[in-house]
């Protein structure tokens, strides 16, 4: 009779795994995943609690690298160049310079951050990677939740009362028709959606299962909802349209003609909506007062809020015009306004340069994913890089209404993409190819 040897070969996988890992950064990266979040307490030049746990991880990485001698990926470091180099620039011929300097050592902070926290997920097993992507979900689950809360004003007042960055003193409550914007544990309700969005599409790069995926997904489209952000939502769905689009081209080009069909339809009734305050406005006022009273906290809203956009440009346009190459980083600050628009601000803010900058930022960061679906060996691997990617372009679209350079999800999501992307781990993406052919 044969005795029956089993395989100790998963077991010793797992165990291999946790003796090899690197726990100090590993446990610093959940830590940062669990204090980002937390955004009402703003210590000065608009730090926050996470930012002393960011210090720690990046004086870490530095010693690591030091020490072990790691050969260094530098992603995006031509922009960063570009926009570092025009906002020093900028400063100079600009009306401002204590902001503008304050605003730079920030950009300079979280580029730093994004270069150190790149690097140390590239040590990452792939497994522990898929560990912290499920953390980060996790927490964003519960920012759903807090927002979700907050529009029904149930539970701590912080969840529906925001701030203005330009003058945290001044709190608001955004309401229509008995509902709240939910804020969550942000300063305010766009920025509560843009981490959610960014953790939906980060939930949708780790291997649970689908069912799971799609009930957690679903819930924190909930809680984008509940913040009201018009420009939230849009990027989402706008995202994930593109992304369904891209792969159905990728397998079936007939399924991708018709995806290309009907986003170009969704595109012409988003313009169509945009268009409606000037052709109809009382449409969309008369929707605050009608019966479909959640509505109003975003369509409702939509009118006003684009108006209000597009007359902070115009009146931004004049001072530009008296300083073509750059006002200077956050310059307009100094008159307690936002341009809720990155496009613009980098124009007008760092000048052409800093413009390119910005753009080479987007360009790259859309193409990187794009990379590693080409040169994936798995269907998983394609599974992160697509996911990812729609999160970026997300952000990309949403840059468009709000300044998310700033958001440190942001830096956070290009870190786990780069580190992910194919070409950043060419030696680990070789044997994964090599033992998917052995099995």
């Amino acid at each position: 009779m044969e005795k029956k040897i089993l395989n100790p070969t998963p077991l010793y996988n797992k165990v291999k795994d946790v003796i090899e890992r690197d726990q100090i950064a590993f446990w610093l990266c959940a830590l940062v995943l669990g204090l980002l979040p937390i955004d009402r307490m703003i210590l000065p030049f608009n730090l926050k609690i996470v930012d002393g746990v960011v210090v720690i991880l990046i004086a870490y990485g530095i010693t690591k690298v030091w020490l072990t001698h790691q050969y260094l990926l530098f992603p995006l470091i031509v922009p960063g160049w570009l926009i570092l180099l025009s906002g020093l620039f900028a400063t100079l011929v600009g009306f401002t310079y204590l902001d503008s300097l304050i605003a730079i050592a920030q950009e300079i902070y979280l580029f730093v951050w994004f270069i150190i926290l790149t690097n140390l997920l590239k040590t990452f097993s792939m497994a522990d990677i898929d560990r912290l992507m499920k953390i980060w979900s996790i927490f964003a689950v519960a920012e759903a939740t807090a927002t979700f809360m907050g529009m029904l004003r149930i539970g701590p007042r912080m969840f529906y009362t925001s701030f203005f960055y330009a003058d945290p003193s001044r709190e608001r409550v955004i309401s229509a028709s008995g509902f709240t914007r939910g804020v969550g544990s942000y300063i305010n309700p766009n920025a509560a959606a843009v981490y959610i969005f960014v953790g939906l599409f980060v939930l949708w790069a780790t291997s649970w299962p689908i069912w799971l995926r799609l009930g957690l997904g679903t819930w924190m489209l909930v809680g984008i909802f509940s913040t009201g952000s018009m420009g939230g939502l849009v990027s989402t769905f706008a995202s994930a349209i593109i992304v369904l689009i891209v792969a159905a081209l990728m397998y079936n080009q007939r399924m991708g003609l018709i995806g290309g069909i009907a986003i170009s339809a969704g595109i012409s009734l988003l313009i169509m909506l945009l268009l409606l305050y000037t052709l109809w406005p009382a449409w969309i006022s008369d929707i605050a007062d009608s019966k479909a009273r959640l509505l109003a906290l975003n369509i409702g809203r939509l009118a006003v809020s684009f108006s209000s956009r597009i007359s902070t440009i115009k009146n931004a346009w004049p001072v530009y015009i008296h300083y073509p190459l750059g006002t200077g980083p956050n310059s307009f600050g100094q008159f307690q306004v936002s341009l809720h628009n990155d496009y613009v601000a980098f124009f007008f803010e760092r000048g052409p340069i800093g413009f390119i900058g910005w753009m080479s930022i987007v360009s790259i960061g859309l193409l990187t994913p794009l990379e590693g679906i080409r040169k994936s060996h798995t269907a998983y691997q394609r599974q992160q890089m697509l996911a990812l990617g729609a999160g970026f372009l997300a952000c990309v679209l949403n840059a468009f209404v709000h300044e998310v350079s700033h958001f440190r999800q942001l830096w956070m999501l290009l870190a786990f993409l780069f580190a992910l992307s194919p070409a950043s781990q060419p030696q680990l993406y070789h044997q994964l190819k090599t033992e998917r052919e052995f099995i």
